[in-house]
């Protein structure tokens, strides 16, 4: 019993800084919650360029001290802050980017309906965690959708999962796997021997949150205009990875990934989806019902199980 009281504590922790962050989360985004996170990724990835060296031997076994190395840091936090942690929960959770994702995922859907590129590379650049474009219009509706489905499946749904578990240093373990996992991919050859253990770990630790993920965003589909649930379902069903963005390639028919700007570079990145890559106005605006369904269904149910 007291275990369920403690995770309903901690949901409820997590409701009041979503709260917080539905009305003020554009100034606690820009102030806080963005930097901190670009810090801490910015930081991960140097990490791991400066350690990716020597035989592939040594580079797994300096993954996996790393990922080590970065876990410990969550631990001691929770320990030291110990039941003003709880605080600090709410602070994170402030940060979640409710708003934010909200305002500027339907500003992109208008800046697309006027054909406003300045517009839309604001919008770009305001939800992607790294300065980040697209060469064109259609790749930056892609970005910003594959963007919103990330933090959605990841942010939320696998921050809360994890906070309500095990309090801040689950939230905390979470969110550096996840980026340790983002830049340690171990499907690049650069990245293949020391992204290893960060890579398996967290598909480990996001076998529930990414089930969940895809429940909300199957079922959000059914209310969707033209959208395609049991496509979205099928696609759930094939596929061992990344299961929301395929849901939402799916549901929508469209296909996601293509080519990226990053640092003044262009890359390409895999493609995810059969349908059509020219994203327009119409399907920018259908994601942001799906995810916007998907939101605040998810947050019923965490306001749901506090009241249990």
């Amino acid at each position: 019993m007291q275990i369920i009281a403690d995770m309903q504590f901690h949901l409820l922790v997590l409701v009041v800084g979503y709260m917080f962050s539905a009305f003020m989360g554009i100034p606690l985004r820009f102030y806080f919650g963005l930097p901190l996170r670009r810090k801490i990724h910015a930081r991960v990835h140097r990490m791991g360029k400066k350690l990716n060296q020597r035989s592939i031997a040594t580079r797994v076994w300096r993954g996996l001290v790393v990922v080590i190395l970065l876990l410990i840091p969550c631990f001691i936090t929770d320990w030291v802050l110990g039941s003003a942690g709880f605080f600090a929960g709410i602070i994170i959770a402030m940060s979640a980017d409710i708003q934010p994702s909200l305002w500027h995922g339907w500003a992109a859907v208008g800046a697309a309906k006027g054909q406003n590129e300045a517009r839309l590379t604001l919008a770009v650049s305001k939800l992607a965690l790294e300065p980040q474009s697209a060469p064109d219009h259609h790749g930056k509706l892609r970005l910003i959708i594959l963007t919103l489905t990330h933090h959605f499946s990841m942010t939320l749904v696998g921050g809360a999962f994890w906070f309500g578990l095990l309090g801040l240093k689950g939230l905390l373990g979470y969110y550096v796997l996840a980026t340790a996992a983002h830049y340690f991919r171990e499907s690049e050859e650069e990245w293949k021997a020391f992204g290893w253990a960060a890579t398996r770990l967290f598909t480990l630790v996001d076998i529930v949150p990414s089930l969940i993920a895809a429940l909300f965003l199957i079922v959000a589909s059914i209310f969707v205009p033209k959208a395609k649930p049991f496509a979205a379902l099928k696609a759930f069903l094939s596929v061992s990875s990344e299961h929301h963005v395929h849901i939402v390639a799916a549901a929508l028919s469209i296909s996601l990934g293509g080519p990226r700007i990053i640092n003044g570079t262009t890359l390409q990145t895999p493609w995810i989806g059969t349908g059509t890559a020219q994203i327009e106005a119409d399907s920018m605006a259908r994601f942001m019902v799906l995810f916007s369904i998907a939101l605040f269904g998810f947050l019923t149910l965490l306001l749901f199980l506090t009241t249990l």
